[in-house]
Parts: structure tokens; C-alpha cells; sequence
């Protein structure tokens, strides 16, 4: 089973509490909009391209549809295989129905279930299941009086988020299924500051920490742009081989 993932961190780097700092105005999801983001990995002092990742959005019967694919460069590939396909169906207020999950990262091979319900009475229910390539089988249920989110379904309440209403330092939580276990994030706003992106351009970005409750550790640097719909920018993700960091492609690339 695997104990660390690329694509988890990523996603997780997206997202965004839910909360006071919300723009009610702010747009949420367009159908055929698309966005691709170039990947790099750096080790010491040097930075290569090592893939691509997709986030394309669908309409279909009342309900959105999102999905993100992950890939590395055949070069990369041969040193550290990464694949990955997920999709999240949502209400038109952004709840979760249900979130499938297929990843290849290194030996590890593995896919994810989750499917999302409302009692009448308020709150929500969690069923999961996880499987692996050699064999093994989680599941697990969970109920919340809060909502609980997927890792997509994350990225498009943090297109929501004002920073004009966080003050440095503020910490923001966040409740996602993550495999068959309902886990705790911070998120911890640094503020608002100038970056060069992908083609060279500079955008005004909010810059956030991401950590872990389990550990405390801070485990991404992330920022979204903060004009039009306050699109992921650019993820800087601390790991064991060093950094990846994945840039918003200019449009038509």
C-alpha cells in the first residue's frame, strides 16, 4: 500500500476551507472550461519538466462533472511511473455525489470510491472504498454534521475565497475523504504577493501553507490568482525527492 501521494498532495494544495471569507459573487463552474497545468521537478538547484496534469468541467443532467488527469513525461515515467484519472459529480451547490479515484504512482496501484448522502435530518454520509494491485481491500463510513468534501470539489470552493478578508496567519480547516478516512487539513493564509508564471507573465496571487494535523508538518506552498475567477496559479509541493511544482498553462497550450 502506499504511504506517500503526489497526486493527494496536489489536490489537497487546491482546496480551500469553506467560510467567512467566501465571495458570494466570485464564479464556480463553467461548462467545457478547461485548465492545464505543466509539471516540474526539482532536485538541488535543478528544475525539469516532468509532466502535465488536465481539469476539465462537464454539464450533464443537472449535475457537474470534473475531472483531472495527471500524467508524467515518458522520460520521467521510466524513473518514477505517474498516472492519474479522478472525477467528482456535484450538485449545483457544489455537494459531492460520488468521487472515483484511479492511481499509478511508482509500484503503487490503487482505486478509490466514495459516495455522498444527505439525511433529511442534516449532514452527511460517507461510504468508501479503497482497492490495491495486490489485493488488499479497505472500507470505511463516516458521518459528519459538518460537510465533507473530495479533493476536486475542494478546488471550487477555494475559487470562492476573498483574501481581502483573511489577515496573514489565518489558519483555515478543511474536512476531506482521503482514501476510507475522513482527515483534518490547515490551510494558513501568508498573503498576497507577485509571481511569474508559466510564460513569463506576472499575476497577483494569495500565497498559502498547507500542513498536515497528523504531523504539523507544512507539506505545500500554493497560489491562486486573485482577479476573474481565482484560478491555482502555481503549487510548490515538498517531498522526499525534493519539489514539484505545477504552473497554470497559458491558454491554447
Amino acid at each position: 500500500m502506499c504511504k506517500f501521494s503526489i497526486v493527494r498532495t496536489v489536490l489537497l494544495a487546491c482546496a480551500l476551507s469553506w467560510g467567512t471569507a467566501f465571495a458570494d459573487s466570485a464564479p464556480l463552474l463553467d461548462d467545457g472550461e478547461t485548465f492545464t497545468y505543466a509539471l516540474y521537478l526539482k532536485c538541488g538547484f535543478v528544475s525539469v519538466k516532468a509532466g502535465m496534469a488536465s481539469l476539465d468541467v462537464k454539464e450533464l443532467d443537472g449535475a457537474y462533472e470534473v475531472t483531472m488527469t495527471l500524467k508524467a513525461l515518458p522520460v520521467v515515467d521510466i524513473i518514477y511511473h505517474l498516472y492519474a484519472c479522478l472525477t467528482t459529480r456535484l450538485t449545483p451547490e457544489l455537494k459531492p455525489l460520488r468521487y472515483e479515484k484511479h492511481a499509478e504512482e511508482g509500484g503503487c496501484v490503487y482505486d478509490e470510491v466514495s459516495a455522498f448522502s444527505y439525511p433529511s435530518e442534516g449532514g452527511c454520509l460517507i461510504s468508501s472504498r479503497q482497492v490495491f494491485k495486490d489485493g488488499t481491500v479497505k472500507e470505511g463510513e463516516a458521518r459528519r454534521s459538518d460537510q465533507v468534501f473530495d479533493l476536486l470539489s475542494l478546488i471550487f470552493h477555494a475559487r470562492r475565497l476573498d483574501v481581502s478578508r483573511l489577515d496573514p496567519g489565518a489558519r483555515l480547516d478543511v474536512a476531506v475523504v482521503s482514501g476510507v478516512k475522513v482527515r483534518e487539513q490547515s490551510l494558513v493564509y501568508k498573503g498576497v504577493e507577485e509571481i511569474k508564471t508559466d510564460d513569463g507573465s506576472e499575476a497577483k496571487v494569495g500565497i498559502f501553507f498547507l500542513s498536515s494535523d497528523e504531523d504539523g508538518g507544512v507539506t505545500a506552498q500554493f497560489a491562486f490568482s486573485q482577479e476573474g475567477k481565482r484560478v491555482v496559479q502555481r503549487i510548490d509541493i515538498l517531498h522526499k525527492y525534493g519539489a514539484l511544482s505545477a504552473r497554470l498553462c497559458p491558454l491554447g497550450r
